[in-house]
This record gives C-alpha cells, structure tokens and sequence, in this order.
C-alpha cells in the first residue's frame, strides 16, 4: 500500500497544478545511454470496452534499456484481465510482466531479442510519421504512436537522436554509423526497442497494423433486480433472473462461437442489475464455463461487476477460489458517494462498499474501482481515487452517459463540460502525489486507451455478446431491451455481427473523427451516442485532458525507472 509521498520533480514535495509542472530530479540519470520507455505492447484482443488481454509476455533484451510495463491489462468495464506484479530484471530497467524467472543470465531473454536484432539487420526502417512528440522536462519526450503496437512511450534525449537519424530510411548498420559519437551497442539495442514499440517501422509495413482480436467476450445479465436505486443505472429493474440453465446454455453457446470462430479465450462478465443477489447461479454457470472451457483448450476469464454493498465472505472466498475478478463502484467519498449510490430506503453506501473492498484484499483479490463522473459527485470524486492509490488498486473514471440515448433532453446528471476537466484535473494533480503507485494510467479516462491503438471504440457488434436473463442476445448491455438474436439461433454472434455492421461503426464514420490527433485513442466514442450534444462536449474533454495524461503516464515511467538507478541531479 503507498501513501501520498513527495514527488520526486515537486520542490519540498508541494503540489503539482496543471500548468506548474516541474522537472523530474531523475532527468540525467544513465547519461549518454538510450532509454526508451513504454506503456503496453502486443495487444491481442479488445474488450467491449476496450479492455485488453495480454495471451503471453514478449522476450525482451535484458541491456536495451526498454521498459515495457503491462504489468496489468485494463477492462474498463470490468476489471482485470490479468493480475499480475511487475517482475523486474537485475539491472537493465527491463519491467517483465510473466514468467517472473526470467532473469539476465538464463539466455532466454537475450537469445529471443539478438534473433530479432539479426532479422532487423539488413531491413530498412524508418520513423513513424503517425507518432506525436510531446515535450517534457530535461530534454525526455513523450509520444503518443496512433500505429502501435506500443501507443505511447518515452524517450530520453539520446534515443530521440536514434530516432530522428531515421528521418530517412536507414538499415540500423547506417544508422549506427552515422551515431558513432555513440556506443555502437547502445545505438543497436535502442534501434531493436524502438522497432518493437512501433516508433520505427519497415519501410514496407503498413502505417497501421491491424489486430486481430483473440478474445470473445460477453456480458451475462444474471438478474434485472437490484438492492440501489442509483439515478444514472441504465438497466430496467424487475424481479427477474437468469436461469442456471440458460447459463450454462448461454456458456455452451459462446464456447462454440469461439471455437468456431478461432478465439483463443472466452471473458465471461456477470453483471445485472446485482450479480450477487444470484450469486449460487453465478457460481453454477462459472463452475460449468471452466469444466467446458478446460475440455476444448479455451483460455477462460471472468469477473463479477458488483455494487459491494451485500457481499459476503463466503461470495468473496468464491471468487478467489474460482479466479474470478471483482469490480466495484465507488463514486467518491462518504458524502459524494452517498449522493448517487443509495438503497432503495435512501440509505448510503459508502461504508458497506469500502468495507467489501478491504476484506476482498484480504483474501488475496485486487477489486478494480469503477468511479462514475457525475454532476452530483464531481467534487468528491477524487477520494474515491485516493481511495485506490493508497491501496495499488486499478481504477478507471467513467463519465456519465444518458440511457437510454435518445432521451428528452439533457439529463441533470451530465457534468458540464468546465467543471468535468477541472475535476479530473483535480484528479492528475492528485496522481502526482503517488509516485509509486505501480500500475499504467494510460486507461484511467472514461472509454479512452493510450497504450492501445484502436479504431473501434468498443468490440459491441464484432467480438463481444450481451445476454440477457431469457437468453436474447444483444450487442451491448445497453441494447439490451432491443435483442438483435437469441440462443436458438444458429450462430448468435455472425447475426449480431451482420445487423451491428450499421449501427456500431467504425471511427472513420464519426464526423470530425478523420483527421482528429487522438482519433487512436477513443475511436470515436461509443458509436451510440455520436451525432448527440453529449458525445460532442466529451470530445472536447479528451482533447483537453489526452495530452495531460501522456504527460502523467510518461513522468510515471521515468520514475519508475529512476527509483531503480542512482542518478545525478
């Protein structure tokens, strides 16, 4: 757990406003060696959301000076993917997310990395024109790279000038005499890092890679009944659930579309209205997922996306013992909390979530905290995030959408739009102050990802189902009153594909998206809610906010590297 501590670039350890940023005191540390920085690498499968499953590490080279840090993968709507600590390696700087034994000595890692250096050699590379410099402090840059596969790292001045000598095509042996001025090893190493994260490309490969997804994922509806009465739940509450067996009906009916389809896992997401008041149907159909799973080679994930009011320890000794993941909402403080997260009597929350959320860690689970901004709880939002600091939680803010779109006008709910980025400016600044927390940021803003290139806002309509209680299927959770197949169908998912083909588009669809800088970042936004007044003044959020949080995740990673090398001031 990690208390607010001084920041390392703060005089006296102040706090940091928006426009006072400060030089990190780590800014010359390795003087004269090439350092390359990142966030994220080898994306495999988008969530609906936007949420990543990494299928297995990447070897790097243990001397490159390369962080790579996915040390966990983001779902912004429902938790972790994978939960895994950092493992770092002797000296080199090197952040490797798993097997956690690899180590500098057992060739592994180096082999793999001089077999691509070889393959590189008599390629010519180039910059990728597509990435965007932002300017840091002590001569370190940012970028965000729209091509991938890493979508955002951070160079110190020496691994700019590698990479500015490809302004021009150069085989690295040009280039590496051209930099002589420079360690010849060190030069190569940074070519071979900066190759792998994207920011130098084959003079032939295309701009911008496509991904294709590894991962189904489905959201199943497991009850319509509720303990809160929270104003902004898009759900229609009725005593209804799911059945046991059309889960299990709907499980076999997802392991056959993706075996079908050539998926390499399945993420389950039990979600209701409260999935824990069906919580033995939720044991029963997980417990039916991981036996049919296991018997056709089918990577399984799972999480529960719950309001952590009524959970028990029996529930939660479940859930660790199933691996399945937790998510909870937690809207703020006490007070802020309490205004929009209430019982059906008007009593608050706060107390009974925070409580769910400790004796979960106690029991070895790592809830990720759900904080939806709205006008209501915008001033104390950021406790809930102070809230998952302190405890290395994941978190993600999530900005209040109207549902169902298409309503009679503006809700009360929505932030306006100078009180939205004041607040999660508020929320940065608070960031700062916890130089320590280990986990990326760069999925922390609403439907955004920055370590994730992508040009689908969300899966819904391609790689991702919502169940409902009867066994209709829809695209998105938010469709669910509108199914578009059912259980019976003969291939629920191609149906939701062919009839989502129009609806849930592209972002070369959304106007004003085309030539848009952070267009790699959102995608457009939920597809549902383009051409409205609300998608509109979110842009205009991520315009402003985007470049802050390069900055925020970039002075995170040179940080994270400092604190492991002495350095000079």
């Amino acid at each position: 757990m990690h208390t607010r501590a001084a920041v390392p670039w703060i005089p006296d350890g102040g706090t940091l406003s928006s426009c006072e940023r400060k030089a990190p005191s780590g800014g010359n540390f390795a003087q004269g060696q090439p350092l390359v920085l990142a966030t994220g690498y080898l994306p495999t499968s988008y969530d609906c959301d936007c949420g990543l499953v990494l299928d297995r590490p990447a070897s790097y080279d243990c001397d490159c000076g390369l962080v790579l840090d996915h040390s966990v993968s983001y779902d912004c709507d429902c938790g972790l993917v994978l939960d895994h600590r950092p493992s770092y390696d002797c000296d080199c700087g090197l952040v490797l997310d798993r097997p956690a034994s690899y180590d500098c000595d057992c060739g592994l890692v180096l082999d793999a990395a001089n077999r691509l250096t070889r393959q590189r050699a008599s390629t010519s590379l180039a910059r990728q024109r597509l990435s965007q410099p932002i300017a840091l402090e002590r001569g370190w840059q940012a970028y965000f790279n729209p091509g991938g596969p890493a979508g955002l790292a951070t160079l110190n001045a020496e691994a700019q000038r590698v990479l500015a000598a490809f302004e021009s095509p150069l085989q690295p042996v040009q280039a590496i005499e051209r930099l002589r001025e420079m360690p010849p090893a060190a030069v190569g190493r940074a070519i071979d890092g900066l190759a792998r994260i994207g920011l130098l490309r084959p003079v032939a490969a295309p701009a911008r890679p496509s991904l294709r997804p590894s991962t189904l994922s489905a959201w199943l509806h497991v009850t319509e009944a509720c303990n809160l009465s929270c104003p902004y739940c898009y759900v229609q509450k009725r005593p209804r659930a799911m059945g046991v067996e059309v889960g299990r009906q709907a499980v076999d009916r997802l392991i056959e579309s993706a075996v079908g389809h050539s998926y390499r896992s399945l993420k389950l997401k039990y979600a209701g209205g409260e999935p824990t008041l069906s919580f033995p149907a939720v044991q029963a159909i997980h417990t039916h997922a991981r036996r049919h799973a296991a018997e056709v080679d089918l990577a399984l994930h799972g999480v529960l996306l719950t309001n952590g009011v009524a959970v028990s320890d029996a529930m939660l000794e479940t859930l660790a013992e199933a691996e399945l993941a937790m998510m909870v909402s937690l809207d703020g403080g006490a007070s802020a909390h309490d205004r929009v997260r209430t019982r059906r009597n008007g009593r608050g929350t706060h107390a009974a979530v925070v409580d769910t959320v400790e004796r979960a860690m106690a029991r070895g689970l790592r809830p990720t905290v759900s904080i939806t901004l709205t006008a209501v709880n915008l001033d104390g939002a950021s406790e809930a995030v102070a809230f998952a600091l302190e405890r290395d939680l994941p978190f993600n803010l999530n900005f209040h959408r109207e549902c169902p779109v298409g309503g009679h006008g503006p809700s009360p709910l929505v932030p306006d739009l100078g009180h939205l980025v004041e607040a999660v400016r508020g929320i940065f600044d608070l960031i700062q102050g916890y130089p320590a927390y280990p986990l990326p940021l760069t999925g922390i803003l609403d439907r955004t990802r920055l370590d994730i290139p992508h040009e689908v806002a969300c899966s819904a309509g391609r790689d991702y189902l919502a169940i409902g209680t009867m066994g209709q299927v829809s695209a998105c959770q938010m469709l669910l009153e509108e199914p578009w197949a059912n259980l019976a169908d003969l291939d629920p998912l191609d149906m939701v594909r062919r009839h989502g083909e129009s609806i849930l588009a592209h972002v070369d669809a959304a106007s004003g998206c085309h030539d848009c800088q952070w267009r790699a970042a959102c995608a457009g936004g939920c597809p549902l809610l383009r051409e409205t007044a609300l998608h509109d003044s979110y842009c205009q959020a991520y315009q402003i906010l985007l470049p802050e949080l390069i900055r925020l995740e970039a002075r995170r990673l040179i940080t994270l590297r400092s604190a492991r090398q002495p350095h000079t001031q």
